[in-house]
């Protein structure tokens, strides 16, 4: 308000269309998209009816804005390239800029250390404190690292967590003194311990370059931290990085080191090893190094009990897990948790556990990825979603409703493994199961393909996933055969094999009948370990790189392809309409009304219903229904299958690029609980909306309302 009082804010009430003709313009004219400051001189009194303005800070258009770095140096930043911003979004939230400034204001902050991809902000930044009278802090732009391809490290690409770096054996002083010296230097001061860093650091010996990490540079330092290291702290070293080398698991078993879980279900993980190695080595599109590239092949544990399997797989292949995590299995805190959770556990797609949710979540999965290809086509959208499921969750209700949606809908992306063992906990599955499901999912319109006993044969398994890959217009189920706890001695096919763990004379056994050490636990050697990771990461990453070029020289819509992705920018509440106090207007019916205010801006929506479409309020204006020939439609069907619906929701939000909503009766919701319940633990950015919950009940009865 001080800002606005002295004349250096605005109200601006400029609407999403003459912003998007502003981005346009730019666009043709091959200029950076700048606000053009229509509202910076206008009187707000000729501004028009309904529209909630945002706040924008006045930005000086002459001159220059100077930043003394003290890592930098004198940094010139022409007033001209600095468009007015936003200060106040229209619903009254402050945006990051004037937020950083209040905040360190109020702190009395003096001193501001941050990386030089910051430098712009700084100058917007100054701007904001000079406009209000405040001191300037001393700023420092920090350069950053690049990677040996000379790209920015970042979590998404190249960057490694330190337990990365103990598995290949640096020493932590030897990673401290390299890291200290990519970004700062001490005179010709190469080698320096972490006491002389504190002691010799200053803001002046900050470089102005970015460093470029160069693995063999950090080679010849770790060997002279070991050289020089008293035998004492080595032999420390040494004990804690065993369990990263070849033979060492043995030691580490002697040494007392694994935490026994006691508990966990290894027969399914077991007997599914050959067909989780050929899914994440041969067929599988993903980047362990950017777990969440959007066009990445989606891969689905619905039987999460077995979990163990696919930590060990990522694990393998890159994804950040350790040796150290999988010792961890099932411990309170750990990155292992007894089933696999999304958000906690890097290249976990979803939550599963519960059984038949995951196989539904990725039939919202699907359906995500066939509306998002038909809407932006297949250079930037083309991969699949891949399931491994058992008995278990084929017996859950769930599964019917979302195997026959996805029937029903063609989701040609879509490939489930049925696990076949033929056991449940109690014992055989005849004990309570005789369906014919190749039969039931022939009926639901899928593709089947019954490839028998082949769980140890990994080129027929590879032969039946690209079959699978292969089938348009149709989700594709390949039923195999698989044997519990194989090659255990005495627990293949065995129903303890499910969820009791194995004693160590039948791991023993299991061991030897693998060919590999029985006297060890956690055997993994680096001769296996590190080739195997390093081509599955190759792989991916050219891959991932090639798409980053499609995307980069694609011409479709970048704007809706970044809202789809990201989310409205922060002019979309100015498009909400607005109801008078006092109007009579049922409360699914003025949600009806923003919604379809709101789909302009947010191009994702996809709304559905379990077939109460115009009932629950969510119902589009003049939308497409989603369907087999129309799967860039946004009004989903999804019929009487409220289970199925809410679980189907809560994989199209997980996959990401949609914004997925639903409803029902509001006493229906007690069809869909256990979806409502994993969309709650797994944050997933669902809508779920529940009409007619009144205690007025009306016509219907109590059944209804």
């Amino acid at each position: 308000h001080g800002l606005l009082k002295n004349g250096k804010a605005y109200y601006c009430y400029c609407s999403p269309a003459e912003l998007t003709a502003m981005r346009e313009k730019a666009e043709a004219e091959k200029r950076p998209i700048r606000y053009d400051g229509m509202w910076r001189e206008r009187d707000p009194a000729t501004a028009p009816a309904g529209v909630k303005p945002v706040i924008r800070f006045k930005s000086p258009q002459e001159g220059e804005t100077v930043i003394n770095d003290q890592a930098q140096g004198r940094v010139v930043i022409p007033n001209k390239d600095l468009d007015d911003l936003i200060i106040l979004r229209s619903d009254g939230n402050p945006t990051y800029n004037l937020s950083v400034v209040v905040d360190d204001h109020d702190m009395g902050v003096t001193h501001i250390i941050r990386g030089v991809d910051h430098l712009t902000n700084a100058a917007r930044q100054m701007q904001i404190y000079l406009a209000m009278g405040w001191a300037v802090p001393s700023m420092t732009h920090v350069p950053l690292i690049h990677g040996p391809d000379g790209a920015k490290l970042s979590k998404r690409h190249g960057a490694l967590g330190v337990e990365a770096y103990r598995a290949m054996g640096y020493l932590p002083a030897a990673l401290r003194n390299y890291l200290a010296r990519l970004g700062w230097s001490h005179g010709d001061d190469e080698i320096f311990s972490t006491e002389q860093l504190i002691a010799w650091f200053s803001l002046g010996g900050i470089l102005k370059s970015p460093g470029r990490f160069d693995f063999v540079k950090l080679e010849n330092l770790n060997g002279h931290y070991i050289r020089n290291t008293p035998d004492s702290e080595l032999l420390n070293e040494f004990i804690a990085f065993l369990p990263h080398v070849e033979g060492g698991p043995e030691l580490v078993a002697r040494l007392d080191v694994p935490m026994k879980a006691k508990s966990g279900h290894q027969g399914t993980a077991m007997a599914l090893a050959p067909l989780a190695h050929v899914l994440f080595s041969r067929v599988l599109k993903h980047d362990p190094a950017d777990p969440h590239w959007p066009d990445r092949d989606r891969f689905i544990l619905s039987n999460g009990h077995a979990s163990v399997l696919l930590y060990s797989m990522l694990y393998l292949t890159g994804y950040g897990l350790t040796m150290d995590d999988l010792q961890q299995f099932r411990q309170w805190g750990s990155r292992t948790p007894g089933h696999p959770e999304v958000h906690h556990t890097a290249g976990v797609e979803v939550t599963t556990g519960p059984l038949g949710q995951g196989f539904a979540n990725a039939v919202g999965m699907a359906i995500a990825e066939e509306n998002l290809r038909s809407r932006f086509g297949g250079d930037i959208v083309n991969h699949h979603t891949y399931v491994f499921a058992g008995d278990g969750d084929f017996m859950e209700g769930v599964s019917h409703e979302a195997g026959s949606l996805a029937g029903h809908l063609g989701l040609g992306r879509l490939v489930v493994v049925y696990d076949n063992n033929h056991i449940t906990i109690d014992g055989d599955t005849s004990l309570a199961y005789s369906d014919d499901v190749p039969e039931r999912f022939r009926a639901y319109g899928w593709h089947v393909d019954d490839i028998g006993e082949a769980a140890n044969d990994c080129d027929a398994l590879e032969a039946a996933l690209l079959r699978a890959k292969g089938v348009v217009g149709q989700p594709s189920l390949i039923v195999l055969r698989s044997h519990i706890g194989y090659p255990s001695p005495r627990l293949t096919d065995d129903h303890e094999a499910h969820g009791n763990p194995f004693t160590a004379e039948d791991i023993a056994a299991t061991k030897t009948a693998m060919g590999v050490p029985a006297d060890g636990a956690f055997w993994a050697p680096s001769t296996i370990v590190d080739p195997y990771r390093k081509t599955v990461m190759a792989k991916g990453a050219k891959a991932n790189d090639q798409w980053k070029k499609r995307l980069a020289h694609w011409k479709g819509d970048r704007a809706a392809w970044d809202a789809s992705w990201n989310g409205p920018s922060a002019e979309w509440a100015s498009t909400l309409p607005v109801s008078p106090m006092g109007e009579k207007l049922a409360t699914r019916q003025s949600f009806q009304k923003v919604l379809n205010a709101s789909v302009a801006s947010i191009p994702g929506v996809i709304s559905g219903s379990a077939d109460l479409t115009g009932n629950n309020g969510v119902k589009l204006t003049d939308a497409v229904g989603l369907s087999k020939s129309s799967p860039a439609g946004t009004q989903v069907h999804f019929g009487i299958r409220e289970h199925g619906m809410g679980s189907a929701l809560n994989g199209m939000a997980l996959h990401g690029g949609v914004l997925p909503l639903a409803g029902t009766f509001f006493v229906f919701s007690d069809y869909l609980r256990p979806a409502l319940r994993l969309a709650a633990l797994s944050r997933a950015h669902a809508i779920y909306i529940f009409s007619h919950d009144s205690v007025g009940v009306g016509e219907d009865g109590p059944t209804h309302q």
